[in-house]
C-alpha cells in the first residue's frame, strides 16, 4: 500500500507540474510578460487546489504562493531571466 502511495504521489506531481506550470508557460510565453505568466500559473493552480487540504483561504494562500514561485523557478530555468514582483 505505501508503494501504490508513493507511485501515485509521483505521478500526481508530474502531472500537476506539465499542467499549470509547463502548459501556462509554453502557451503563454510570447503573450504575456513572464511576471505575470508566473501569476496566471499560481491563479489557476489556486483554482484547481481551493477545495483540496488545506482548503479555503489558508489552501488559497498556501497553493497561491507554490504555484507562483515553482512558476518563476522555471522561467528562471529556461530564460535565465530575474524577474521581481
Amino acid at each position: 500500500m505505501l508503494l501504490l502511495s508513493g507511485i501515485f504521489s509521483l505521478s500526481n506531481t508530474f502531472v500537476e507540474e506539465t499542467v499549470y506550470r509547463l502548459g501556462v508557460i509554453t502557451a503563454l510565453d510570447n503573450v504575456l510578460p513572464h511576471y505575470q505568466i508566473a501569476l496566471m500559473s499560481g491563479a489557476i493552480f489556486v483554482l484547481a487546489h481551493y477545495f483540496g487540504m488545506p482548503g479555503g483561504v489558508v489552501g488559497v494562500l498556501v497553493a497561491g504562493f507554490l504555484g507562483w514561485f515553482l512558476a518563476k523557478s522555471i522561467l528562471f530555468c529556461l530564460f535565465k531571466k530575474v524577474f521581481t514582483l
